[in-house]
């Protein structure tokens, strides 16, 4: 009897130490912000814990409006990178709890250049910059198909620094500076992320 129960303790515990072992992991894939803009995720680390490396494309377009005699050009550019740290648990064999840090930042950069026809009004020019760095919280879940594809959910909530500066230029001449600076913090379309990566 004693030594049925020795075996049944040794095989008891044998279970629960591989249930709890960690073994390696990576990931990459793309992520959707608000299903406007996209980026690449790269995660490594373990079951457990893993670092996590994010970077978001805004986009870089351009665009011409004519009205009468304006004709209106815009251009715009922005990305963002994200660098912080995951933990997990298991919920089910298939579903995971996630939540974590990041620091965080983005950039945009804006042209408008408007030019009059029949030269009755000046032509002008806008260029906006703007900087913000940040913190953000990480929440969210893993779907895990077949132990390779993992569909993720996670919410962002953030607090970040902004810096923007607003240059106008008149004729190519006269030049009026704006400078603004403050700080935000909360939820927006931004701070939704769905994502799509491959373990391994």
């Amino acid at each position: 009897m004693k030594k049925l129960l020795l075996v049944l303790t040794a095989v008891f515990m044998s279970n629960l130490v591989m249930s709890q072992e960690v073994s390696k992991q990576k990931e990459v894939g793309l992520v959707f912000y608000n299903f406007d803009n996209f980026g690449i995720t790269y995660k490594t680390g373990t079951n457990h814990a893993m670092w996590r490396f994010t970077t978001l494309f805004a986009g870089n377009n351009k665009s011409e409006q004519t009205a009468d005699s304006l004709t209106g050009n815009n251009s715009n550019l922005g990305f963002g990178v994200e660098f912080g740290r995951e933990y997990r648990k298991a919920i089910t064999n298939n579903f995971e709890f996630r939540y974590g840090g990041d620091i965080s930042y983005q950039f945009s950069h804006s042209t408008t250049d408007i030019e009059n026809g029949n030269y009755s009004t000046r032509n002008v020019s806008l260029k906006q910059t703007n900087h913000s760095p940040g913190l953000n919280l990480v929440l969210g879940f893993n779907y895990v198909i077949k132990q390779h594809v993992v569909i993720g959910f996670e919410m962002l909530p953030y607090f970040r620094y902004h810096y923007s500066k607003r240059v106008q230029y008149l004729d190519s001449s006269d030049e009026q500076t704006t400078k603004t600076i403050g700080f935000a913090w909360g939820l927006s379309s931004q701070s939704v992320l769905i994502s799509l990566a491959y373990r391994f």
